[in-house]
């Protein structure tokens, strides 16, 4: 069976531009940034949280916005520089190594945090959303809180969150279409077995019918032919 607590979703990827993105600005290594990325990963959903880290704390306000948007649009960025000839294929391939490491080694009893998208446990209003969580034996262990966040991430949030929303309700719409698709699929198969079973039951009657007057037809010649013998004789 398949709890919610075990189901997660790879988010690692935002996190490792936020952290390279800081490192380029500050001059640091990105290995000594981390950078809590919460909402979603797609477009405004994807809130790198810079305030909470003690790098990005030190990159001046006017400039934060359009870090925010860079980590947003990271992918875009890397299909453009390609000129359309590929994704980020490897750092996709370092994210989910990443978080697979780290799920690993939560398994073998070393507790690991990193950022994904989990079951929100009263985190946020939405079913599932991406923070920090800590992984340990039994699988996700902690989702731990969004933490305090400045007048711009609050206001970042907001837009993250009926982001999300919309994005939960179109998923639950477009679930009962598939469903009902499903429905109208089996009626369908169903109808076509009954117009097969309902041919068959027509070609058998015909069947029954020709021999019937197959039989008739050799009946009848058998008696023509036995007036015939009886004149010849007679």
């Amino acid at each position: 069976m398949l709890f919610d607590l075990n189901i997660v979703g790879i988010t690692t990827l935002d996190v490792v531009r936020a952290n390279k993105f800081v490192a380029e600005k500050v001059g640091c290594d990105p290995a000594d940034v981390d950078i809590n990325v919460i909402g979603g990963h797609a477009g405004a959903t994807i809130m790198p949280v810079f305030s909470q880290d003690k790098y990005a704390a030190k990159i001046p306000a006017a400039e934060v916005q359009a870090l925010d948007k860079r980590v947003q649009d990271a992918g875009t960025e890397v299909v453009n520089a390609k000129d359309g000839k590929g994704s980020a294929t490897l750092s996709m391939a370092y994210a989910g190594a990443r978080l697979g490491k780290a799920v690993l080694a939560g398994l073998a009893g070393t507790p690991t945090t990193e950022c994904a998208y989990v079951v929100s446990d009263g985190v946020s209003s939405l079913p599932y959303f991406t923070t920090k969580v800590t992984f340990g034996p039994k699988g996700i262990e902690k989702v731990h809180p969004i933490g305090t966040l400045n007048e711009y991430e609050q206001k970042r949030l907001k837009e993250a969150e009926a982001q999300l929303k919309a994005q939960d309700k179109l998923a639950k719409i477009m679930a009962q279409i598939d469903k009902l698709d499903a429905a109208l699929k089996a009626a369908d198969d169903a109808f076509a077995g009954f117009e097969q079973g309902e041919r068959q039951v027509e070609l058998g009657s015909a069947g029954v019918a020709l021999n019937a007057r197959q039989g008739q037809a050799r009946q009848g010649r058998s008696l023509a032919d036995g007036r015939v013998i009886q004149g010849q004789h007679g």
